[in-house]
């Protein structure tokens, strides 16, 4: 087989695992493109055969990298379901450090998300300011603490921003509801209610998701979500149901286990 059916054929298979179809000509005419400049190499030499695959390999992440999630995401909130998504982001690839923030009033939270080098804050407004993507991940009881904070002069913005809401109870109406009266967010943002499960600590999480599925923001969401487990848009009739169902189930199965 020759070297370009080779290059042909890994980089067809590569691009089908993690792109859409439409992507896979531009990867692979950009992968032509810089294996020309690659002087040829011998079968028989080891050593230039695997420096080649380690040069071929970080030429790809660099053309995945123009292409990669082009938003910033923020937390309010630190705490574990916080962690499940920030840090499944991060080792999956989809986020670097430099395009997250995250915000809590306990400062012990912050030292794992140090340890990753994404920037931490203890001012909510600063996530807002910074962010395309907000996930509240504070306790219910906190809400009305989180809307309060971000009544700052400081925030003021024209882009519309998208909240995610994993607060139980808080439906999206009475999300938007507060959020659209913030006065710094000029254009009312995009609401998205989520529940997520503790197994998205581990990157088998089931996650459910009430949103506008024709909204700008939804798709990249769903792929934030997915990135720490599954993720299914449903309606919001079925939410407490099906909250129940995926938060508690895991704990089920689990006493099942310990029975066994």
């Amino acid at each position: 087989m020759s070297r370009a059916t080779v290059v042909h054929v890994n980089t067809v298979k590569l691009a089908e695992d993690s792109y859409t179809r439409m992507m896979q000509e531009k990867y692979l005419a950009c992968v032509v493109l810089r294996m020309r400049q690659i002087k040829p190499f011998s079968s028989n030499d080891p050593l230039s055969l695997l420096k080649r695959k380690l040069h071929f390999s970080s030429v790809l992440r660099q053309i995945k990298k123009k292409d990669e999630f082009p938003y910033k995401v923020g937390f309010i909130g630190a705490g574990n379901m916080a962690k499940a998504i920030g840090f499944s982001s991060l080792d999956s690839g989809l986020l670097t450090p430099s395009q997250m923030i995250v915000s809590d009033p306990t400062p012990s939270q912050f030292e794992p998300w140090k340890a990753r080098k994404v920037a931490t804050t203890d001012e909510n407004v600063e996530v807002v300011s910074f962010a395309d993507i907000i996930l509240i991940a504070a306790p219910p009881q906190h809400f009305d603490h989180v809307i309060s904070s971000l009544q700052d002069p400081r925030l003021s913005t024209d882009h519309q921003k998208c909240f995610v809401s994993t607060l139980v109870g808080k439906t999206v109406r009475a999300l938007e509801e507060a959020l659209n009266s913030v006065t710094g967010l000029k254009v009312n943002p995009q609401v998205i209610r989520v529940t997520p499960n503790t197994p998205a600590m581990v990157g088998a999480g089931c996650s459910i998701m009430v949103c506008d599925e024709t909204a700008s923001y939804t798709k990249p969401v769903l792929q934030l979500l997915k990135a720490s487990g599954s993720c299914e848009i449903i309606s919001e009739e079925w939410m407490n149901a099906c909250s129940a169902t995926s938060g508690s189930g895991p704990a089920y199965i689990y006493l099942v286990f310990r029975i066994e």
